[in-house]
């Protein structure tokens, strides 16, 4: 939800207060829902894969605003695919088990940099500071290298399974 409201105000001047606000709720959001979901033992696959599709709409609709305010291209394009290749993946199971099984720790080591990066460009403008692209594009540079690097692994790792999972089976029917 906060994403979505984000992505309707964020490139309007006019409610940049409005974008500062859904971010900060959605990014913080984001922190405490999974967090409190364990801590009350109360998690369900539904509430996860609502949790994981909110998560990266955000990174997605981010990495836009980031790009559309200047940021360097080619890191925004790696996050969005990254963004919708990995999930897509996720949703495939082998032998019962799902390819690419996620990293809490890898996903807040490319996450922390993209908020970071996108609240400080959001509040640059109200605040009357000049953006630092050399700062904002490090560290979009760096969440999308840690994004292509788990993705190589994660994929070296599991790429028996990604091939068994991607031949073509002779007892699936095809529908027209």
């Amino acid at each position: 939800m906060g994403a979505v409201v984000f992505a309707s105000t964020a490139i309007t001047p006019r409610y940049v207060g409005v974008a500062i606000a859904t971010y900060a709720y959605a990014s913080l959001a984001d922190l405490l829902d999974g967090f409190v979901a364990r801590a009350l033992k109360r998690q369900s696959e539904g509430g996860a894969a609502f949790d994981i599709g909110g998560d990266k709409y955000l990174l997605i609709v981010s990495a836009l605003y980031a790009a559309a305010v200047g940021a360097n291209i080619t890191a925004c394009c790696l996050l969005i695919v990254r963004s919708v290749f990995i999930p897509a993946l996720r949703t495939v199971s082998v032998d019962g088990v799902r390819l690419i099984p996620p990293s809490r720790r890898i996903g807040a080591v490319e996450t922390l940099p993209i908020r970071v990066a996108t609240a400080y460009m959001l509040l640059a403008g109200p605040i009357g500071a000049p953006i630092n692209w050399a700062l904002a594009n490090t560290l979009y540079w760096l969440a999308a290298a840690t994004s292509c690097a788990s993705v190589a692994y994660s994929v070296t790792a599991d790429w028996p399974r990604i091939v068994r999972a991607f031949r073509p089976s002779t007892n699936v029917p095809i529908s027209r």
